[in-house]
């Protein structure tokens, strides 16, 4: 089972926009089998402790995601979490996802959508859930699934600083006009791979 929100076992930002990103991934991951699969997360640990079969984490500075990596598919999910707005060539990261993807694989991808501006130290993309499906198809990836959320007030309260969300509070009704947000869940393709 995947750790809740709140769980000891998880890294949990608190962050009202990631509420209900962080529930339909951790749900869209224990619907795979995750128990029996090695996993990557590139540049977090936020599932280090989600039990997949084995896990790796790489940092963006130990991983150069965008380059030419000599690395075998060895990996049944890679998982980037607000990781591709940062890199220079999001066509060439996910070109690298399938290249660390055993076929059948999968890659669970999230994103910013209407954040402010946040170099880390660069900040340069944004995609809907269609700019998601289609970065990814282009790569030998059928998307499973995609989704978004956000409300305007949550918009708002995210454009001075990360808001942590207040149970009661705060929303977490989705006004699809106005995505914080955005994940997608695809498969390698049988026939593609390293």
């Amino acid at each position: 089972m995947i750790p809740r929100r709140g769980s000891r076992h998880t890294v949990d930002t608190g962050q009202w926009c990631r509420v209900v990103m962080d529930q339909a991934t951790r749900e869209l991951v224990a619907r795979l089998a995750h128990t029996r699969r090695d996993a990557l997360e590139i540049s977090g640990v936020r599932w280090q402790h989600a039990g997949f079969k084995s896990y790796e984490c790489k940092r963006q500075k130990d991983l150069d995601i965008c380059g030419d990596l000599d690395l075998h598919p060895r990996y049944d999910i890679v998982i980037a979490e607000q990781v591709l707005e940062h890199v220079a060539d999001p066509d060439k990261a996910v070109s690298n996802f399938r290249r660390l993807l055993r076929p059948g694989g999968f890659a669970l991808v999230t994103t910013p959508f209407l954040i402010r501006y946040h170099p880390d130290p660069l900040d340069l993309w944004r995609w809907t859930e269609q700019g998601l499906r289609l970065l990814f198809s282009r790569h030998g990836f059928e998307p499973v699934t995609t989704g978004s959320w956000g409300n305007r007030e949550c918009l708002i309260a995210n454009l001075a600083e990360w808001t942590r969300y207040r149970p009661g509070i705060h929303s977490l009704h989705n006004e699809p006009d106005f995505p914080l947000v955005v994940w997608l869940l695809a498969r390698l393709r049988q026939d593609q791979g390293g």
